[in-house]
């Protein structure tokens, strides 16, 4: 079950708490008594901040006690208490997902602890503000804030907020897939923690560590350390960290298909997170619960948990939850054959990830622009070097020519002359290098017009690759998006396997898969031509056979052949002149009547293998292909009785034709027999290991790779 980074996600909330979230009733009594005596004053605001903090439980009463602690503190002008009540506020709306109201607060809060000199309360800060970056998917920044944060606190030395930086930065290394640092992180957060006694940090960590253990697939180790997390949790009556850990034993309990533990945690889980309006809980736990009854094979109930989670994360604007949301449901719409629909929350999922990519880019852009700056700033100093060392040159020449000055008028005539002939040659001399000058700046100009052209002309070129490029990326997943899911097929077929190998990044060759009236229908197919023509026309096959098998309700494994043959010559306006185009696929096809056992074969140039009691026996097909042809041949019809431990193998050309990279022997349909008769008594993920293996020994590269390549196989 993949949902070990959302829940991680979850455990970041409210780490930098800088106050106990519990409180007995007659300590609450006692706050409220001395907010009655103290009147309008600066103990009535820091009694106010600590009821808001002890009642998590009750939003509204929390907000009702926080806002007069803000109001009163801004009467009195008292800084300290505004700070504290920002802060405040700002976890209050945190745990009510309003993120970008949290960040509003957080950030009022940071100002005035800097202008205080208020570490303490700074950390709290820059923890809190690290935790909603994580939370709206921004997880570098959230981790930027927690080093600053830890940085801080070795300068203050406070071990239980050191230990909390420490638990924050392991679970954004969790969520960057970088186990064994978070390990680090957290062990020592552990440690601090039970040294301090801090119960509540204790918790947190343990939960966090059984996250990682999960996702090593270690699942026992995590459900002992989620299930000694919980214990703490019940005696510190901290509800909202139960509710996290609640939900990771859920998802534990789901790894190891003990189904009863894992209802029995998730509906502990949403009591916890409705009880006490954290909606962010709330989306991801359903979300997770979508996970599991999806692996459960449950997938009414999973899609109704799925739209749960969609309409709270776009409430709350929780990115991260709804862009696996989106991910989710284009898996669900594949499986139910809703492809435009599949596509387009698949689109929907990229662009939300794309928008966290552009985020992190900004930054690199801010860090070049910076750098640019600094070089630019550094060449105008040298410029400036230049311009003085030229200006002192001119005062040195102004110099000597005073002095020659000087001198004519003492030497007379004589050194007249030689100033006069000096002058000359001076003019002549500048003439000179003036023109060399004019000639040398219009070469220069002419250099940059040059570079200008070429820079726009690599610039468009630039801008074309990227087009195309991101067309074909497209184009494959729609394609990706078109072929059936692995799921679906291992639904009708458990034993089965699909090598399949696009020469380019969309393919030619595609399976398709269908049950329609009591029958199951399989396909193999190679279109015409391989990359996007060829995807093309496998697209218009996939439509076609859709029509003809859905639509029309035909089953007869012949008869779907003809019919499609007529589609694809529909088409293409295939008339048989000399001229014109000859697209169109090589194609086999097997229906199974899923009562009767028994099974059709019909092929277009692919033939059907059958290995039966050790023996093989080929299905040849018809040397005519799903399109125009010179003399047309009727499809012919095969029908098989299956039997336990039949096998049969469907492929393209592809694998055949494929060239050894240093023979440049090919491959042929002899070293394909041979090939299945060696691995055909193995599993079929057995089969398709050792398929894999010689292929990339065949081919040493995949750019050697001449063809699109399929090879299906099932066992009955």
């Amino acid at each position: 079950m993949k949902y070990l980074k959302i829940i991680t996600l979850v455990h970041l909330l409210l780490l930098f708490s800088f106050l106990k979230l519990t409180a007995q009733e007659s300590e609450i009594d006692s706050l409220i008594q001395l907010v009655k005596n103290a009147g309008e004053d600066t103990i009535a605001v820091d009694a106010f901040i600590e009821l808001g903090k002890k009642i998590p439980d009750d939003p509204g009463k929390q907000f009702l006690y926080l806002d007069q602690a803000l109001k009163l503190s801004l009467r009195l002008d008292y800084k300290i208490g505004v700070g504290k009540s920002y802060l405040a506020l700002g976890l209050y709306y945190t745990t009510q997902s309003d993120f970008e109201q949290a960040i509003k607060y957080l950030d009022r809060a940071s100002d005035i602890f800097k202008e205080l000199e208020r570490k303490d309360m700074e950390i709290a800060t820059l923890g809190n503000m690290g935790n909603v970056h994580c939370y709206l998917g921004d997880f570098e920044k959230g981790l930027e804030c927690f080093l600053d944060a830890l940085d801080v606190m070795y300068e203050i030395g406070d071990q239980s907020w050191i230990a909390t930086a420490k638990n924050n930065i392991g679970s954004v290394y969790t969520l960057l897939e970088e186990d064994s640092i978070a390990l680090e992180y957290y062990y020592d957060a552990l440690s601090i923690y039970k040294e301090v006694g801090d119960e509540d940090g204790m918790s947190l960590t343990l939960g966090n560590l059984g996250n990682v253990y999960k996702g090593q697939k270690k699942y026992e180790l995590a459900i002992e350390h989620y299930l000694q997390a919980v214990a703490l949790d019940e005696k510190t009556g901290n509800t909202q960290q139960t509710g996290r850990n609640f939900t990771n034993l859920a998802t534990a309990y789901g790894n190891i298909q003990d189904n009863e533990n894992a209802i029995k945690y998730f509906e502990e889980a949403v009591s916890v997170f409705e009880n006490t309006g954290n909606k962010n809980g709330l989306s991801v736990t359903y979300l997770t619960l979508s996970f599991y009854y999806r692996d459960i094979n449950d997938f009414k109930t999973a899609k109704k948990y799925l739209k749960l989670s969609c309409e709270i994360s776009k409430e709350i604007g929780a990115k991260h939850t709804l862009m696996n949301v989106y991910k989710e449901m284009s898996y669900h719409d594949s499986i139910d054959g809703n492809f435009y629909a599949a596509l387009d929350n698949y689109m929907k999922y990229s662009d939300i990830k794309d928008t966290i990519f552009k985020a992190e880019k900004s930054d690199q852009i801010v860090e070049m622009q910076t750098k640019f700056d600094t070089e630019q700033k550094e060449k105008e100093n040298e410029l400036l070097k230049e311009k003085n060392a030229r200006s002192e040159l001119i005062n040195q020449k102004k110099n000597i020519l005073i002095i020659a000055v000087i001198g004519v008028l003492i030497l007379m005539l004589i050194i007249g002359i030689i100033v006069i002939r000096i002058s000359r040659l001076r003019k002549r001399t500048n003439k000179e290098l003036e023109e060399k000058n004019f000639e040398i700046n219009q070469q220069k100009e002419e250099i940059i017009t040059q570079n200008e052209v070429l820079n726009r002309q690599n610039i468009k070129i630039e801008k074309s690759h990227k087009k195309i490029t991101d067309s074909i990326n497209y184009a494959s997943r729609i394609q990706e998006a078109m072929l059936p899911a692995k799921v679906a097929i291992d639904q009708f077929l458990p034993d089965n396997f699909i090598f399949f190998k696009p020469r380019d990044v969309v393919s030619g060759d595609f399976y398709w898969i269908k049950e329609v009236k009591k029958h199951l229908v399989i396909v193999v197919a190679d279109c015409t031509g391989h990359g996007v023509p060829g995807a093309l026309v496998s697209m218009l096959g996939m439509s076609l056979l859709n029509d003809i098998v859905n639509n029309e309700n035909i089953t007869k494994a012949n008869q779907v052949l003809e019919e499609l043959r007529s589609g694809m010559k529909k088409s293409f306006k295939q008339t048989g002149t000399f001229d014109e185009q000859k697209d169109g696929m090589d194609l086999a096809l097997c229906a199974i009547n899923l009562e009767t056992e028994l099974m059709q074969y019909s092929g277009a140039n692919i033939p059907l293998y059958h290995f039966r009691n050790n023996e093989l026996k080929i299905y040849k097909p018809v040397t005519n292909p799903i399109g125009i042809s010179h003399k047309e041949i009727s499809f012919e019809n095969h029908e098989i009785q299956l039997q336990n431990d039949d096998l049969f193998y469907m492929f393209s050309d592809g694998i055949i034709d494929q060239f050894h990279h240093q023979t440049n022997e090919k491959f042929k349909s002899s070293g394909l027999k041979k090939l299945l008769e060696k691995v055909r008594m193995k599993p079929m993920s057995e089969q398709y290991a050792a398929i894999d293996q010689l292929y990339n020994e065949w081919t040493g590269d995949v750019s050697n790779q001449t063809d699109d390549i399929i090879l299906m196989g099932f066992k009955v």
